[in-house]
């Protein structure tokens, strides 16, 4: 299946639509991964609660002109000193969701069989991890929604070393209870699936809806029916489809712009196409065909 575009010169332009698909999985993992939208879900699909509070988002990014321990340390602090909120007085028996991506570690590129082996831009490895703190007084306990980790409690193919370098530490001195949310099998189980964003929201969410054990299928098909149905719940968030549709935008001025950097008259309509295009309407007719991971 392709797309054309609207015109009659536009319409000798075919771009597969499994092409389109990756520019709109690329456009909703970037989406998906933003506080605001992450919230916003959250508060369309799960049932209000009173005591109950959206928090932040910790995310990453790399100064290049600084060395990565001392930006680590810094990014560690910060999320100590936000911690130290929201356990504090102020939040006594209130139940806090956070997000937080680890600290990236540098990924060596394998000359031989990276096909950007040439790219002198470093490669950084996260991953996002979600987490409940529930202050209330009688029973402190925090759970962690970790995408990659197995249901018999392995670290599976990422280990997010937030947990044991920063939190782990800080709620075992604050005497909380831990415990990782049990899961019929693990979220993400090959390194293509680049999904944690939208994992880690997922795990939260069912678990705010009370679920006991979140059943995650074994297959990769069957994950791939799960993710786009989880995507096509977020698509009913107007904040989200307005954020998706914003970054495509700036994904179609900078990455396909640049791909498509010869300024031929094929281009232009190829250009001419994506900024007519809607990726949320694409969303809702999207099939788990359309999803690669």
């Amino acid at each position: 299946m392709s797309a054309t575009t609207s015109t009659k010169k536009q319409k000798q332009i075919e771009i597969p639509r499994s092409t389109i698909a990756s520019w709109v999985l690329y456009s909703i993992r970037r989406t998906i991964g933003e506080e605001d939208v992450r919230n916003a879900i959250l508060k369309k699909l799960v049932p209000a609660n009173p005591k109950r509070i959206y928090g932040k988002t910790f995310v990453v990014f790399i100064d290049e002109n600084k060395p990565l321990e001392s930006q680590q340390t810094a990014y560690y602090k910060r999320i100590l000193k936000y911690l130290d909120t929201i356990t504090g007085p102020k939040y006594k028996d209130m139940q806090v969701c956070i997000t937080i991506a680890n600290f990236p570690a540098k990924v060596e590129l394998d000359t031989d069989t990276e096909s950007d082996a040439n790219n002198d831009t470093p490669l950084y490895e996260t991953h996002y991890i979600t987490l409940i703190i529930n202050n209330d007084v009688s029973s402190r306990n925090v759970i962690y929604m970790d995408p990659a980790r197995t249901p018999s409690g392995d670290i599976g193919i990422y280990e997010s070393l937030v947990i044991p370098d920063v939190l782990h530490k800080y709620f075992e001195t604050k005497k909380y209870v831990e415990q990782y949310k049990q899961v019929t099998a693990a979220a993400q189980t090959t390194y293509d699936d680049v999904f944690c964003q939208s994992w880690s929201l997922y795990l939260m969410k069912e678990t705010l809806l009370g679920k006991d054990t979140i059943e995650i299928p074994s297959s990769k098909k069957a994950r791939y029916e799960l993710l786009l149905s989880f995507w096509k719940e977020a698509n009913k968030s107007i904040l989200f489809q307005t954020v998706l549709r914003e970054d495509f935008t700036s994904l179609i001025d900078i990455d396909i712009a640049e791909s498509l950097s010869n300024d031929s008259n094929k281009n232009k309509l190829i250009l001419s196409f994506y900024r007519a295009f809607d990726p949320v309407e694409f969303l809702a007719s999207m099939t788990p065909n359309d999803v690669k991971l």
